[in-house]
């Protein structure tokens, strides 16, 4: 699927990429797919309150953009229906280069579109009618970038909780069980 979304280009530039809200860089961001300028500045206008926010308008810049910048994208608000490479071939270059589990995507779709179980299959997080009222979207974007947060904060108390587990019931020079180890294992 590199070949339908083209990596970055050598000099490094973010040509493709028609808008980044700068501010707050403590602020999460939210990577919006969308080809119709009036929805870009709905989209954005309601987004910029919360969100620094970059906006392309196709699927070969959400694929450059994700490539060079996926680890700061906090959630991927796409329309299926992006000129060039479609809102399918991003999801696909986003499943086999293992994005899917890390940035949520938040698809929007034409009312009654059959499109939803495709994309479902590829692993979307949420799914939005391009007909509902903005706010609607903003929540399950909200709803998206919570659950990626909540995610992210369990996966480092698990990573502590075992270190606290090895120093608890570890010798730390030897790797083996010290007494509480020993009772547990015996208690076991």
């Amino acid at each position: 699927y590199q070949a339908l979304c083209k990596v970055p280009k050598p000099d490094g530039s973010d040509d493709m990429i028609s808008t980044i809200l700068s501010g707050d860089t403590e602020k999460p961001l939210i990577l919006m797919a969308e080809n119709t300028e009036s929805d870009q500045e709905n989209m954005k206008e309601l987004l910029s309150l919360s969100y620094r926010v970059a906006i392309v308008e196709n699927g070969e810049a959400v694929c450059e953009y994700l490539f060079t910048h996926g680890n700061e994208v906090s959630c991927l608000l796409l329309n299926l229906l992006v000129p060039d490479v479609d809102g399918f071939h991003v999801l696909e270059f986003m499943h086999t280069n293992g994005m899917m589990n890390e940035i949520p995507v938040v698809v929007m779709v034409e009312t009654g579109s059959e499109s939803e179980m495709k994309a479902l299959r590829l692993g979307v997080d949420y799914f939005v009618s391009k007909s509902d009222n903005p706010e609607i979207i903003l929540h399950h974007v909200r709803k998206a970038v919570e659950e990626k947060e909540f995610w992210k904060i369990r996966k480092e108390f698990n990573s502590q909780s075992h270190l606290l587990y090895e120093k608890a019931y570890e010798d730390e020079l030897t790797g083996l069980a010290n007494r509480h180890g020993l009772r547990e294992v015996i208690d076991e």
